[in-house]
This record gives structure tokens, C-alpha cells and sequence, in this order.
């Protein structure tokens, strides 16, 4: 598996990309394995996402070296200028977001109508999903968010058979989140 990750935050802006590809090592030796007649080869997979805000209140986002999660830098959640209060006078920070989102878990797939034997030993099916996203996230202070997000999306897949059985959906989805 190999990946590239950039991130960049200018003033209230914020964007980032990521690639990964990835890869499996088959044992074709394998005893009761079911693909036989040769070798299937080793599948490749991949994907990818382009992602950008806007912080509307004018907070920014910080960039830290080392996280505590994982080891790696990241970019914390905006400290809230003004946080929020029941008597109105204060909202917290306000961000608007977008996401696009590749992944293809797709190899050798052949075409709608083909089957997955034959010529097309070894293949896998796994689909392709496309995903856009918009969100507006609700920072009410510097320890609780709340988000709010359309996704649309796009299912690319066939089954062994080689028929269509993909979707397309959308989903509206609302997060409360506390961290300390």
C-alpha cells in the first residue's frame, strides 16, 4: 500500500487531497482455494478524495506535528472566538464544507452482461463508489460540534452475473460529537 496526503490552510480556508493505492498478494497455491485453471493474478485497488472548507466566523484551523491518535501531523479543530450562549448573543463558529470522494474496489471487472470466469479469471467485483458530500458544522464551543451533511451517492457494481446492481442514494446525516 502506498498513499500521498497534502493538506494547506490559508487564514479560514482549508483544503485537502489524499491518494491510496493498494494492493493483495494472491497465494495461487493455495489447497481448496475455488479459482483454479491459473493464475488470477494480483488485484490492485485505489482511491481518492478532494476536500475544502470555509470557516465562516473567521476562525482558523492549526496545524499540529504530532497528533495523539496516530503520530501523525494534523489539523485540529478552529478554537472558537466567540462560543456559544443561551442568551443569543453568541454563536459559536460556523463552517462550510465540500468532499468529493473516488474509490474503486473493482479488478478485472469486465463489462455489464460478462461473467466473472472464463477470460476474466479471477476477477473482482467489488464496485466503484462516488461520493459528493456538503456540510455545514457547528463548532458551539471549543469541545462540542455539531454536523450536518448531504451526501449523494453512486454505486457502481456488478455481480457475478455481470448485471447492474449498484445504487444511487442520498443521505442526510447529523453528528453531535464531544471531545476534550
Amino acid at each position: 500500500m502506498w498513499g500521498l496526503e497534502t493538506a494547506a490552510n490559508f487564514m479560514n480556508f482549508y483544503l485537502a487531497a489524499e491518494y491510496m493505492r493498494f494492493g493483495v498478494d494472491r497465494d495461487v497455491n493455495c489447497t481448496g482455494c475455488s479459482i483454479s485453471g491459473g493464475n488470477p493474478g494480483n488485484p490492485e485497488f485505489s482511491g481518492w478524495y478532494v476536500e475544502g472548507s470555509w470557516i465562516l466566523t473567521g476562525e482558523t484551523k492549526t496545524y499540529q506535528a504530532i497528533a495523539t491518535n496516530n503520530e501523525m501531523g494534523t489539523f485540529n479543530n478552529p478554537r472558537v472566538i466567540t462560543p456559544f450562549s443561551w442568551d443569543g448573543r453568541t454563536w459559536g463558529a460556523w463552517e462550510l464544507a465540500a468532499r468529493y470522494s473516488d474509490l474503486d474496489l473493482n479488478w478485472h471487472a469486465g463489462s455489464v452482461g460478462a461473467t466473472c470466469t472464463g477470460i476474466l479469471l479471477g476477477c473482482i467485483r467489488g464496485g466503484e463508489e462516488k461520493i459528493w458530500t456538503v456540510g455545514l458544522n457547528w463548532y458551539l464551543n471549543n469541545n462540542i460540534l455539531m454536523r450536518f451533511n448531504y451526501l449523494i451517492v453512486d454505486v457502481n457494481k456488478l455481480n457475478a452475473a455481470g448485471q447492474q446492481i449498484g445504487q444511487d442514494f442520498n443521505v442526510l446525516a447529523v453528528r453531535l460529537q464531544y471531545s476534550n
